[in-house]
């Protein structure tokens, strides 16, 4: 992957990222996107879309630095 691509992340992402990160009221809010319908994840996401925002960005950078780590791990064992 290259340094200065961040992979991109979906709304999915910013739910897990809800869960994992975020505060009691996020933490719910992203187990009930992950727990909705299509329909109702849209509603959701439409109701929270800074938030959905924020941690959909944040889910980038911490995949894209978990990236880095993978290849500086390998790149390690050579």
């Amino acid at each position: 992957m290259d340094i200065t691509q961040k992979p991109m992340s979906t709304d999915g992402d910013a739910a897990a990222a809800m869960v994992t990160y975020g505060g009691s009221f996020m933490r719910l809010v992203g187990l009930a996107w992950q727990a909705a319908d299509p329909m109702n994840q849209a509603r959701l996401k439409e109701a929270f879309r800074p938030e959905f925002d924020r941690y959909r960005a944040d889910a980038a950078t911490l995949a894209h630095y978990q990236g880095l780590a993978r290849e500086a791990e390998l790149a390690g064992r050579n």
